[in-house]
């Protein structure tokens, strides 16, 4: 983990003095709790859980919303256009079933449409994808020391 806070420090904080987020309002290091920061490689921002403060480099955010939109404001992930695309009445054997990523509560939402979308609709050029793990993939990693070292 030390790795990817380093990482994110260098890469993404690059231009600006690094701090800790991790902070409560009396200044206190909030250990066992869930953040987010932003992953500069991947463009993406993965939640990490806080195990010792003295290692945290870089902005940390208490939302996943929070962290793309003050390092990402064009990620497609932030997209909104397709959560207007629930059918109620669009039940059937070959429904199409598709999910979009809600940076409101960090999740994947699933709709129904009476119509295909086109596959040049799917990610990576829209907020939409034919399968729920790939969005948790691409909108909502976890932090991987794997990849990291990679």
């Amino acid at each position: 983990m030390k790795l990817f806070f380093f990482l994110v420090c260098v890469m993404a904080c690059s231009q600006l003095e690094c701090t800790s987020a991790a902070t409560n309002e009396n200044g206190v290091c909030e250990k066992g709790v869930f953040r987010y920061g932003y992953n500069a490689t991947t463009k993406k921002c993965e939640t990490h859980k806080l195990r010792n403060c003295r290692y945290i480099k870089g902005e940390q955010y208490k939302t996943r919303e929070q962290c793309y939109k003050n390092n990402d404001g064009n990620s497609k992930c932030l997209d909104t256009s397709y959560s207007e695309h629930h059918e109620d009445d669009a039940r059937g054997p070959n429904v199409p079933y598709y999910y979009y990523y809600d940076a409101s509560w960090d999740g994947c939402v699933e709709i129904e449409v009476r119509k295909r979308f086109p596959t040049s609709d799917l990610w990576p050029k829209g907020n939409l994808f034919d399968k729920e793990r790939t969005c948790e993939k691409e909108c909502m990693p976890k932090y991987s020391r794997k990849a990291a070292k990679v």
